[in-house]
């Protein structure tokens, strides 16, 4: 039955992490939670490693772009939504891709399809998928079998189950959630899947094993598929009480660390939808912050998150390129359940009830050339940086960014 189980290929996103960016505190570990970052302890940055794929590392500023849950949700998408993703370096599918056509199943055959017609348009477009590191549910073939009658039963270590103390379900019974998407339609019946998303008991050697070998490893199999983008619930472990939560999440993290040495074999990039930020109001000391983490990294990839605010463009921008090193991604935020880059997607009855598109920018098509030397900030307090085609400068106190291309 084990060797059955991990054969096939399988996994599942959360789709409510969108609105914030969730943590969970646990004693004598931090707030974090695997795959969100990755690692306990961020004051190092996120743990991103550097992107093995071909091209990469480069200072390409298009090479450098990146997006997460993209895709069409009422169907696979329009000629017009391939074109504005293959303009992204980095396109991560969402896992509502055809949801409303596919009768959220099939998941796993819509992103192969996806991400070699995407190649097709851009070959150097590099294509990741989205898997989960704390819960399953049935859009994915391979995990549907395992939630559908008599769905935990057949393997119940695999799944958490309710401890005494432990909040989410009720004592000894296995944790189970809703998977809602207001956007992809209703998800299956209760009495078809009575199981919307089970939590992962990262204390079984089943599960782990299933996790790296069908969730991660055969996504990683296909040659269209360039790597994985990670996402959780990012709450408190469902069903763990406090006094275990700590060795519970210390399992997680060490199960979760071992895709790296896999991925890393197959060359294959590894990162979250999540990313650093720099705001108007914090923007002096994030700017401190962030330098001090990333200037000088050459063996983690720095992630700054852009809010699709063609007002903050440039103050965005500036920043990356004074902070950035060889690994370095412009990513657009994540929006919600979830966007495409041509229009808005959602409810055809609702075009209001969409997410997207993201304003793309030819500023993310010019070619600075390469930084020079580090940022460095003046008596003035504005930080400056010569690339060797353009002048980069970002003004704290007035929010103002530029980006000057050599005559």
């Amino acid at each position: 039955m084990l060797s059955l189980l991990i054969s096939v290929a399988g996994g599942a996103p959360e789709p409510d992490t969108f609105l914030a960016s969730k943590t969970v505190h646990v004693d004598g570990l931090g707030s974090f939670y695997p795959g969100w970052a990755f690692r306990a302890h961020s004051a190092g940055g996120l743990g991103y490693p550097p992107i093995p794929l071909d091209g990469y590392p480069t200072y390409s500023m298009q090479r450098s772009t990146a997006a997460y849950f993209l895709g069409n949700d009422t169907g696979l998408n329009s000629a017009a939504e391939y074109a504005a993703e293959a303009k992204f370096g980095i396109v991560g599918i969402g896992w509502q891709i055809g949801m409303r056509s596919l009768g959220w199943q099939h998941l796993e055959a819509a992103e192969v399809e996806t991400a070699r017609a995407l190649k097709a348009l851009n070959p150097e477009t590099k294509v990741l998928v989205s898997r989960n590191t704390e819960v399953a549910t049935v859009v994915w073939d391979a995990v549907r079998p395992l939630l559908v009658p008599p769905g935990p039963s057949q393997h119940p270590e695999m799944w958490v189950h309710g401890k005494p103390g432990g909040g989410g379900c009720a004592v000894g019974a296995v944790c189970n959630s809703t998977w809602d998407c207001p956007n992809c339609g209703k998800p299956p019946k209760p009495s078809a899947v009575p199981f919307g998303k089970l939590y992962f008991n990262w204390t079984s050697s089943l599960l782990v094993d299933w996790w790296l070998g069908t969730h991660i490893g055969a996504a990683i199999a296909e040659e269209a598929v360039d790597g994985v983008y990670f996402d959780c619930s990012c709450g408190p472990p469902a069903g763990i009480n406090r006094d275990g939560q700590a060795a519970f999440m210390a399992a997680s993290q060490a199960a979760f660390d071992r895709h790296l040495p896999l991925l890393a074999s197959k060359k294959k990039m590894t990162i979250a939808w999540n990313g650093e930020r720099i705001s108007q109001g914090r923007c002096a000391q994030d700017m401190t912050r962030l330098l001090s983490v990333y200037a000088n990294a050459t063996n983690e990839t720095f992630q700054l998150i852009y809010d699709n605010n063609p007002a903050n463009l440039l103050p965005t921008l500036a920043a990356f390129l004074l902070i950035r090193g060889p690994h370095g991604l412009f990513q657009y935020t994540v929006i919600g359940p979830y966007e495409c880059a041509s229009a808005p997607c959602g409810r055809p009855d609702s075009p209001a009830s969409g997410f997207g598109p993201y304003h793309w920018s030819p500023l993310l098509e010019l070619d600075y050339g390469t930084p020079v030397r580090p940022a460095v900030q003046g008596r003035d307090g504005v930080w400056r940086r010569q690339w060797t085609k353009a002048d980069v400068s970002l003004n704290c106190s007035e929010w103002v960014g530029r980006v000057e291309l050599h005559n």
